[in-house]
């Protein structure tokens, strides 16, 4: 089955849809929307462990809209609409456009499956749920993002009310470790999340995915 997964920045597919590179019947590739030398060479090494995996670079920037739309207030709930406001304008149209292409172009290369996030708690998953939904068959819950009180009533309103659908639940203990071995050991720039998030790896890892109707 050739499946596309696509993950606003490099480890959000070893975070929230691990179980789909796994599978080694599966032709499956990574498009990861922001782009820095840094989290390539990361991207890179989770190669080593998955030698059949295609990763393809989206546009270089870094981004840092999360922690501009939780500056002020780090409780306050999350908004799609302003998130995605903060977004367009830290990226500019013509970025935005370039985000869009790049993922309509992907998805016209031919897949049976497309993977994209539910777009909960960060301003750049919002964006790429918004650019990639029409055409995702599944979606895959944000994490941490959407473990965050400030973010379960647009997590609900996401689950309740626009997917109507109970999600599938991946991962038993071996896969949890597994799991946290390969992020901690590919995304190395990412150990102070694994450190802060310790409670959410221990209650809430598994994957969790929404089949769209």
């Amino acid at each position: 089955m050739k499946i596309l997964l696509i993950q606003p920045h490099s480890d959000d597919i070893v975070l929230s849809c691990f179980n789909q590179i796994l599978k080694e019947e599966n032709e499956v590739t990574i498009l990861t929307i922001e782009h820095s030398e840094r989290r390539h060479l990361e991207d890179k090494k989770l190669q080593d462990f998955f030698p059949n995996l295609t990763i393809k670079r989206g546009l270089e920037f870094e981004d840092f809209s999360y922690k501009k739309y939780y500056e002020n207030d780090s409780r306050k709930k999350f908004n799609p609409f302003e998130a995605v406001s903060l977004i367009e304008s830290e990226l500019g149209k013509e970025n935005i456009d370039k985000i869009k292409n790049l993922i309509d172009g992907t998805i016209e290369e031919g897949f049976d499956e497309i993977y994209t996030c539910m777009g909960i708690g960060h301003p750049l998953h919002q964006l790429v749920y918004k650019l990639s939904k029409g055409k995702a068959t599944h979606l895959y819950r944000d994490w941490p993002h959407s473990y965050k009180a400030r973010n379960i009533s647009y997590y609900k309103y996401q689950k309740e009310e626009l997917l109507k659908v109970e999600p599938e639940l991946i991962g038993d203990e071996d896969f949890l470790q597994l799991k946290e071995q390969i992020f901690c050991g590919v995304y190395k720039s990412q150990s102070g999340l694994a450190f802060y998030e310790r409670g959410h790896m221990k209650k809430h890892f598994q994957d969790e995915i929404y089949k769209v109707k």
